[in-house]
């Protein structure tokens, strides 16, 4: 999913074109295949025992809890997550 933004990525932390491609090329496609690969095979197993309409749906709803805890974290001892990130001008957001 990050292919297509990996230019704006780039110009938004300021990457040369050696770490573009060493970090978002190599180490977060490598990220993705870590976890998901796992999470692929174990999901596979369970859908032979467990049935599958409540399976897809505690997949589906696990995976949208984490994305929105990611989004909107917990705020704790009045500090937030969402602090430390960097903060993008809208019009250097680049959707298409």
């Amino acid at each position: 999913m990050h292919a297509g933004m990996r230019r704006a990525i780039q110009k938004d932390f300021g990457f040369t074109d050696q770490q573009k491609d060493t970090l978002l090329g190599g180490w977060v496609a490598a990220a993705f295949f870590l976890v998901g690969a796992p999470s692929a095979l174990a999901v596979g197993a369970l859908s032979n025992s467990c049935n599958r309409r409540n399976l897809l749906f505690i997949v589906v709803v696990l995976g949208a809890t984490l994305i929105l805890y990611r989004l909107y974290p917990v705020v704790s001892h009045g500090q937030s997550c969402q602090r430390s990130l960097p903060r993008v001008p809208p019009q250097t957001a680049h959707f298409c």
